[in-house]
């Protein structure tokens, strides 16, 4: 199944979404001392994401944990799709071309 421009936009997010989860990996090996810190920068950009993506992202992880063809592409594709037509895909636009950081809702 061949994605469109849009979508294929959308996992180049999910995977940069997929590196800063990569970080998590690194909290591991955190200095003690350091760890608070860390884990707050972490969760600040984890959290900065849109809760939609976010959960489009974690439902690909779920999936591509599957072995095929049990892979819900489909399910992928709609979520990929929903992100698209969301509101928060708009802001995220809007914020990028005016220099700011989005404030994302929901929708």
């Amino acid at each position: 199944m061949l994605l469109g421009k849009k979508p294929a936009k959308l996992m180049k997010r999910i995977g940069h979404l997929l590196a800063i989860l990569h970080q998590y990996v690194e909290l591991i090996v955190v200095p003690v001392d350091q760890l608070d810190a860390t884990v707050d920068a972490y969760l600040a950009k984890v959290a900065a994401n849109a809760p939609i993506t976010l959960r489009a992202a974690k439902k690909a992880v779920r999936e591509f944990q599957r072995v095929a063809p049990h892979i819900d592409a489909e399910g992928i594709q709609k979520m990929v799709l929903t992100c698209f037509a969301s509101d928060d895909y708009q802001e995220g636009k809007r914020a990028f071309a005016e220099k700011r950081s989005p404030v994302f809702k929901g929708k």
